[in-house]
């Protein structure tokens, strides 16, 4: 099946808005303006022009014929497979301050790359080009964690040389899009695009959950009786449930044996597991719904030893209601390890500010 342009940059979008609507602080930047050529885009490029970009600072950069930010990462699709990478690029003949600030901040940049040999220095005769690749991004099968793992390890480097270069150039001005700004190019996009999308991230995921749904009803290769026991199993019901209470018999964290105060949470979201995984009972936990709601939204997630990882976006007025502490551990079945593998890598993601 072709790799549609529109149904990529759809796709990317989501992903970055939802990683907003997770972590407020998140901002990226979108298409403020219309063109023939870009009538429908949600970001800088077009089907025409084969690229899509983005960036997540606001860095003013000014010269004849500048058409992207200092910094943007770019999307193209290559053998009917996404590609991302990073991109720095100025003129050479900028002349104002900023612009020569710009031009110094590369080396300074190129520093934070050095060890990464997917990091490529392109000198040119009009000016400078500096590019990261995602080596993974072709080869993944889950192209969203691999998209959204390049953006927070390469966004972590830029942010750090960006603070040093700083700390030694106080005149030069650098910063994470802020959310004012973000908020108010969202509006212009969704009035240039007549969008309608949630700004509550339950609702989102509520959404998704509703797409895979009907996905399983109108399967012409599922069974009536599959068909049931694969949606019961997205509220934490049906034959899920069931054999999740015969394997943990209590909640997995505080050992509350009251089965009617407990529920069935998926490991792996139900949104996107596959069939088999949605009724694998070793892709679930049985909490009580304070625990349900924090593993839910990445909050707090499991070693293989069973050990308890704490989100660093909880406060400590937070972890203290919710009785959370090291010390806290649970039983690990060898079937469990690949579903919390998934999970401790969302974890990651949606604990540490891209």
């Amino acid at each position: 099946m072709q790799l549609d342009y529109h149904h990529l940059e759809e796709e990317i979008f989501n992903l970055l808005y939802k990683k907003h609507l997770s972590d407020s602080s998140f901002s990226f930047s979108t298409r403020k303006k219309s063109n023939p050529n870009a009538k429908y885009d949600y970001f800088i490029g077009s089907q025409k022009s084969g690229y899509l970009a983005f960036t997540l600072w606001a860095i003013p950069v000014w010269y004849k014929g500048a058409s992207i930010d200092l910094i943007d990462y770019i999307i193209r699709i290559k053998n009917n497979k996404p590609e991302i990478h990073f991109q720095y690029y100025i003129s050479k003949f900028a002349q104002e301050k900023q612009n020569k600030l710009n031009l110094k901040f590369l080396s300074t940049l190129r520093q934070e790359f050095l060890n990464d040999p997917f990091a490529k220095y392109y000198p040119q005769v009009r000016g400078e080009k500096f590019i990261v690749v995602n080596s993974h991004t072709s080869a993944s099968s889950n192209f969203s964690d691999s998209f959204l793992s390049f953006i927070e390890t390469t966004s972590a480097k830029i942010d750090n040389a960006i603070s040093k270069f700083q700390n030694q150039n106080r005149d030069w001005e650098a910063s994470r899009i802020s959310e004012v700004d973000f908020l108010n190019n969202l509006n212009i996009l969704k009035r240039r695009l007549e969008l309608n999308f949630s700004n509550n991230f339950e609702d989102l995921l509520e959404s998704e959950e509703e797409k895979e749904e009907q996905r399983i009803k109108s399967s012409h290769n599922i069974s009536a009786t599959a068909k049931k026991t694969l949606v019961d199993s997205r509220r934490g019901q049906g034959f899920f449930r069931v054999n999740l209470i015969t394997l943990w018999r209590c909640c997995s964290i505080s050992k509350v044996a009251n089965i009617s105060l407990l529920r069935a949470s998926h490991i792996k979201p139900w949104r996107i597991s596959d069939d088999e995984e949605k009724l694998d009972c070793y892709n679930g936990l049985l909490l009580l719904p304070n625990y349900d709601l924090l593993f839910d939204r990445f909050l707090i997630s499991f070693t293989d030893s069973g050990n308890i990882l704490i989100s660093n976006k909880l406060t400590p007025l937070e972890i203290e209601a919710f009785q959370l502490n090291s010390n806290i551990k649970i039983e690990v079945k060898e079937e469990n390890k690949k579903y919390l593998a998934y999970h401790r890598e969302q974890f990651q993601l949606n604990n540490h500010s891209l």
